[in-house]
């Protein structure tokens, strides 16, 4: 998924967060959300469980996990130029 929510967080919590923001719809767009890693502890893995809870709408726990590459080339150079990758991520469960 594409969707990315604050820059502040680490891309898989950008996910989770994105993802509850297109589940709860505009009315919520107002609230930041507070958005904690319960599962792992370690950062870098390619999946990760997000509780992220909004003040008036509640609680979700989401499961997020990397599901491919993209390439990404240097600012102003042609894809087929790319030497380097970023990862994309998926929700897997919302709950």
């Amino acid at each position: 998924d594409s969707n990315r929510g604050l820059m502040a967080l680490e891309p898989m919590a950008q996910v989770a967060e994105a993802a509850l923001w297109d589940r709860t719809g505009p009315a919520w767009r107002s609230q930041r959300p507070t958005v904690e890693r319960i599962w792992p502890a370690d950062d870098a893995v390619d999946a990760a469980t997000f509780d992220v809870r909004w003040p008036a709408a509640g609680l979700a726990r989401i499961e997020v996990r990397r599901s491919g590459s993209v390439p990404t080339p240097a600012c102003g150079a042609p894809i087929a130029e790319a030497t380097k990758s970023s990862p994309t991520y998926e929700v897997v469960s919302i709950v």
